[in-house]
């Protein structure tokens, strides 16, 4: 919702534990978000949760389960802030389309919110 506004789905990990997102493209997002939310109101919710939402848009990354493993994997084995960055970056470059950049729209927006807070 907050990428792209119902232009991309979610699979989650274990669909048998827990429910993906659906693509929304001709509409439906504020019918999924009551009832998936109905006490969170989707209007102001970025801004009632900014810490929470900028750590999730930090786990944004590129591939299927098996490619989210690796990068989970990696990026606990990389302990130096500098050459995660880099590896983040690589990731993305390696994985984005030439037209699209979900990951890197993910990480701005991440760090507009923790510039915000801080």
């Amino acid at each position: 919702m907050i990428l792209g506004g119902g232009q991309y789905g979610a699979e989650p990990e274990n669909p048998d534990e827990n429910e993906g997102v659906p693509l929304m493209l001709f509409g439906g997002a504020d019918e999924w978000w009551q009832e998936h939310f109905p006490d969170e109101p989707m209007e102001g919710a970025i801004d009632r949760h900014q810490a929470d939402v900028a750590a999730c848009l930090r786990t944004v990354a590129y591939g299927g389960i098996a490619d989210r493993k690796l990068f989970d994997s990696a990026m606990k084995a990389i302990d130096d802030p500098t050459k995660r960055d880099a590896f983040i970056e690589e990731w993305n470059d390696r994985n984005r389309s030439s037209l699209n950049n979900i990951m890197g729209r993910a990480h701005e927006i991440a760090a507009n919110l923790e510039a915000k807070a801080a």
